[in-house]
């Protein structure tokens, strides 16, 4: 399903969840794009969802346009839309209670090119 819609043009990008989870991943994102992501985490354990390593779960970047077209190939395949990838310079995580995660991408893009 995600190489036909890689193939038709659905996928703008996308990351695995293999190393470091969701977390990790929406992060990587964030600095490869230099663009915002708010993200709502659906029911469940926050911390399991952000840091789980699952070889076979990614994270998908689609145009709000083919998010159907997206969907409907993976009909029989679990798939979850949570967020928007934002301007707002800033990678946000939420529960439907509360804001877990809130840091300026340029502060990320600093971390990674300079370790401290």
């Amino acid at each position: 399903a995600l190489h036909s819609a890689i193939t038709q043009g659905l996928v703008a990008s996308c990351h695995d969840l293999s190393e470091g989870g969701l977390a990790v991943a929406a992060g990587e994102m964030c600095i490869g794009g230099r663009l915002g992501l708010a993200l709502t985490l659906p029911d469940g354990e926050p911390f399991v969802q952000l840091f789980s390593e699952s070889n076979g779960r990614l994270l998908v970047e689609v145009a709000p346009a083919q998010l159907d077209a997206f969907v409907a190939l993976f009909e029989s395949l679990p798939v979850t839309q949570l967020g928007l990838i934002t301007d707002s310079g800033r990678l946000t995580i939420s529960t439907r209670a509360e804001v877990i995660v809130d840091v300026q991408v340029s502060d990320m893009v600093k971390a990674w090119t300079n370790p401290a």
